[in-house]
Parts: C-alpha cells; sequence; structure tokens
C-alpha cells in the first residue's frame, strides 16, 4: 500500500533524533559539496574533461539547507518519522525513505524549474542539481542505516 499523506494526531510522537539527523544529513551534504567543489575547481579548471561536470553547484549550502526542509516536510507528511518507522529494519524504513525522497525530490526539482522558467530566478534543473537532489537518497538513507544499527529497533 502506497504512503499517504496525512495530519498529526496530537497523540503521536515523532522520533526527534531522526527527524533533526535527516535535516543535519541534508545540511552537510551541502557543505561538503561546496568544500568539494572548492577543492577541486582548480584541477576542474585547468582539465575539465576529467569531470562530467566542471561548474560547481551554485549555493550548495543554501541547496541543502532547501533539500533539508523540503525532505523533512516530505517524511513527515507521509508518517515517517513515528518510531516504529524509523527504528524498523524492515519494509516501513525503506518506504518511508523511498516516499520522502520522492516527494522531495519532486518538490525541489519542480521549484527550481518552476522559479527559472517563469521569474528567471535559480539555477534552473540542471544536471548538477538534478545529480546533487537525487544524491539525498544515498545521504540519507545512509545516516538512517546508521540509526538503525546504533540502536533499538522494532520488528
Amino acid at each position: 500500500m502506497p504512503p499517504r499523506l496525512r495530519a498529526p494526531r496530537g497523540d503521536e510522537v515523532d522520533d526527534t533524533l531522526v527527524l533533526y539527523g535527516d535535516a543535519a544529513a541534508c545540511m552537510v551534504y551541502g557543505a561538503v559539496q561546496g568544500l568539494t567543489d572548492g577543492l577541486l575547481a582548480p584541477l576542474a579548471a585547468a582539465q575539465p574533461e576529467l569531470f562530467t561536470n566542471a561548474t560547481p553547484l551554485p549555493l550548495p549550502l543554501l541547496q541543502g539547507t532547501v533539500l533539508a526542509l523540503a525532505w523533512v516536510a516530505a517524511c513527515a507528511a507521509l508518517g515517517g518519522y513515528r518510531p516504529e518507522v524509523t527504528r524498523s529494519r524492515g519494509a516501513p524504513a525503506v518506504r518511508s525513505c523511498l516516499g520522502a525522497w520522492a516527494l522531495s525530490t519532486a518538490a525541489v526539482l519542480g521549484a527550481l524549474w518552476a522559479l527559472q522558467a517563469g521569474a528567471g530566478l535559480g539555477p534552473g534543473v540542471g544536471n548538477d542539481e538534478v545529480s546533487f537532489v537525487t544524491g539525498s537518497l544515498t545521504v540519507v538513507g545512509a545516516w538512517r542505516l546508521v540509526v538503525v544499527a546504533a540502536g533499538p529497533t522494532l520488528p
């Protein structure tokens, strides 16, 4: 059954460690992208043929922050921060990550496209933005694996 958007009930408790960790993982991802781009910029300028994309990601920390907001909003809307989901080693955890990734990716890339097409703002949807945003599944997925491996789990 696909996840459904839902409004949280007052008696539900979210796994705040995972929520804050998801946001931090996305922001650290942006910071590392910026640092890597900065360190490799001289090599990319000197030998662009070594790179599939020799241009740095514009404002990677800002893009990581936007990605964090979109990911957390998507995961919360899908009920993905309930402990029975975040601490599970099975299908609920995988479905939560995939659903939040799909929804946040669509939201961020759609917003980038709309801002560029409608108002001429932002970087648009280039290969570097698509790679960065879609790469969030690996980053947040790895963080989620650490949480499950380090803490108590539910069946």
